[in-house]
């Protein structure tokens, strides 16, 4: 239980990270990476709290905050 848990985990970290594109675009897209790494972290902590539903939803939450961040970051980084 706790490989899944940390695989979940990993892939979720993964999928935030911002791509490089190929060629010039004027946004990185946040969706649907962003969107696949929040359901993986979701996933991951089902797995660590069990029957903690909302202490999962409220990590849940933060990370997807996480991750909007970190792709504006991305983008700004990426304009200047």
């Amino acid at each position: 239980m706790r490989l899944a848990e940390a695989a979940l985990l990993f892939a979720a970290l993964l999928f935030t990270l911002p791509y490089v594109p190929s060629h010039e675009i004027e946004r990185l897209p946040l969706l649907p990476a962003g969107a696949i790494a929040v359901v993986l972290f979701a996933g991951s902590r089902v797995l660590r709290w069990r029957e903690r539903y909302l202490l999962a939803a409220a990590e849940t939450v933060v990370f997807a905050l996480f991750v909007w961040g970190s792709n504006a970051i991305a983008n700004l980084v990426y304009a200047s």
